[in-house]
């Protein structure tokens, strides 16, 4: 239960359920709660997160990269401890510990001894971190969990992680950082239209997320390693209702619990996933095999033309005594004409929408795939253009513009 003396009124209704949820493990001396955070999500979170004073560690390692994929990169963040007094630029250029000298062995060292002799003399038992917890006071830890959400209210760039008392930081972040790279089937990678955005491959984020090229990578040729963006809730609400038992137990590791808050557009809400506690999880990677892709696409796909829907009803008024049902219909007619011509974002199909829908479908007729047959750019870039031509047409009058492009 929240106590009085956290002030829940800043919060929007999904934040305040989202802080009623993880506190119930907090409650229970039983049971161990910790954050994950995606930083591209915000301008500068370790910055914001040391304001809030709440420790937070880097799950991407510096490792001589450019130090912006760090801070874009997924924060473990640890509710039950303050942030580090001396200053945390150690973390984000956290090379591995055998690329280190000595000498920055030694003075890392001494940092963490003062840090922690500093912290046992404040009264912290634990000694920021660095000694076993054992009874845990829950006020300080609702207080700093409220901060976590305040930061996040209103973006999917939040997922906490929950387990028994024995889930400590350390093994959740070799977990986590396991967890950065995943295994897909590459022709699936290969197949797919560009934008996704649910799984990429950037050389210095692949480097700065995992320890080593994988094997797979350098032997098998139907299989790919790529990013997993497991901070983000959007990601996890349509990754985790697509694997089977077994890699659902890989993905949640020593945790045995996950809540996270996606976007409306999947599903809105808190929602809260358990792994079976019968179920072992394998060693190696997390692999998606092509059904949970398949899922994971089909998935993403409705959602895409939820979002074309709403966008058609805030900028068409036509639209608005049509019901949901019959819209959606209607949108998917637009989404395979525009795919007929090439289109591929959502951006783009959104815009195509917009036009078939003020044209009353006019827009697809054989003037306008010469049109695009001819257009020397993307097929997305022709329905900018073509949306200009009829802003810059006599009276916006569709008629006049096509007989002039025809």
């Amino acid at each position: 239960m929240v106590p009085d003396a956290i002030d829940e009124r800043q919060l929007s209704s999904v934040a305040q359920a989202l802080l009623k949820t993880v506190s119930e493990p907090v409650s229970d001396p039983a049971q161990r709660v910790y954050a994950v955070m995606d930083g591209s999500q915000f301008n500068d979170l370790p910055r914001l997160l040391q304001q809030a004073d709440v420790s937070h560690r880097p799950l991407y390692r510096y490792a001589g990269g450019d130090y912006a994929v760090i801070l874009g990169g997924p924060w473990l963040v640890d509710p039950y401890h303050a942030a580090l007094s001396f200053s945390d630029a150690t973390f984000p250029h956290d090379d591995a510990d055998g690329d280190l000298s000595d000498e920055e062995l030694h003075s890392r060292s001494a940092a963490l001894s003062v840090e922690m002799v500093s912290s046992l003399e404040a009264g912290d038992p634990t000694g920021s971190g660095m000694l076993p917890m054992q009874d845990v006071d829950p006020a300080p830890v609702l207080e700093r969990l409220k901060k976590i959400i305040e930061l996040s209210d209103g973006k999917p760039a939040l997922v906490f992680w929950s387990g028994c008392s024995d889930l400590n930081v350390e093994a959740l972040y070799r977990h986590l950082r396991g967890l950065n790279r995943i295994s897909v089937p590459k022709m699936w990678r290969d197949n797919q239209a560009r934008n996704e955005g649910l799984l990429f491959k950037n050389e210095e984020e692949f480097a700065a997320a995992g320890d080593h090229l994988p094997a797979e990578d350098l032997t098998s040729s139907g299989r790919e390693t790529v990013i997993f963006r497991h901070s983000d809730a959007n990601v996890m609400m349509q990754t985790i209702p697509a694997l089977d038992e077994v890699q659902v137990a890989r993905l949640f590791g020593p945790a045995t619990q996950l809540v996270f808050a996606p976007d409306k557009a999947w599903g809105g809400g808190v929602k809260r996933a358990r792994r079976q506690a019968n179920i072992s999880a394998p060693p190696g990677p997390l692999k998606f095999d092509r059904a949970a892709m398949q899922m994971m696409s089909a998935s993403r796909l409705e959602a895409s033309r939820q979002r074309v829907l709403a966008y058609l009803r805030e900028v068409d008024p036509g639209v608005e005594e049509t019901p949901d049902p019959q819209l959606m219909k209607t949108v998917i007619k637009y989404e395979q004409s525009g795919s007929k011509l090439g289109i591929e974002s959502e951006r783009a199909h959104m815009k195509w929408a917009y036009l078939m829908s003020i044209t009353n479908g006019l827009v697809n007729n054989s003037a306008v795939k010469q049109y695009f047959d001819n257009h020397a750019g993307h097929p997305d870039d022709a329905v900018d253009d073509i949306l200009d031509e009829l802003d810059q047409a006599a009276g916006g009058d569709w008629d006049t513009l096509m007989a002039g492009e025809g």
